[in-house]
């Protein structure tokens, strides 16, 4: 069961390099309003992925909170380069809350798609009894007609 912890892994490495890049690509962007809007589109989109994966949840967060390090480093960065006033910091206290909403939706779909399986499974086990009871009623009735 080693596998599926190693993809995990390797998915979260990728998210978290890919999303990162994102982020602090944005800040080599000159105009303040696209460059915002620019860095918050990334955060956005690098937070999705996890969720449209369905990833467990241990990954999930531990992956939200190192891409919302890496927006704040980024807004840092950002507001140091240009000399922005740090103020524009609040913007990262409703990433918090987009990332909450986020995470919330990641653990509804999650659990959803836990119980699709589980039902799907339940099903398949139901088909094969009445596969085996079906197999031992003609097999019943061949042996009582003979």
């Amino acid at each position: 069961s080693a596998k599926p912890h190693l993809f995990e892994l390797i998915e979260w490495v990728i998210i978290n390099v890919v999303g990162a890049l994102m982020m602090y690509r944005c800040v080599s962007v000159e105009n303040i309003i696209y460059r915002h809007r620019s860095l918050m589109f990334s955060f956005i989109n690098a937070c999705a992925i996890p969720a449209v994966l369905a990833m467990r949840r241990k990954f999930y967060v531990s992956s939200v909170v190192c891409l919302l390090l890496h927006h704040l480093a980024a807004l840092v960065w950002s507001a140091r380069a240009y000399e922005e006033d740090l103020s524009l910091l609040v913007i990262a206290y409703n990433n918090i809350w987009i990332v909450v909403l986020w995470f919330l939706g990641a653990s509804l779909q999650g659990h959803h798609l836990r119980a699709l399986y589980a039902a799907e499974h339940d099903v398949l086990i139901e088909k094969q009894a009445w596969q085996s009871l079906t197999s031992m009623i003609c097999d019943a009735t061949c042996w009582l007609a003979g």
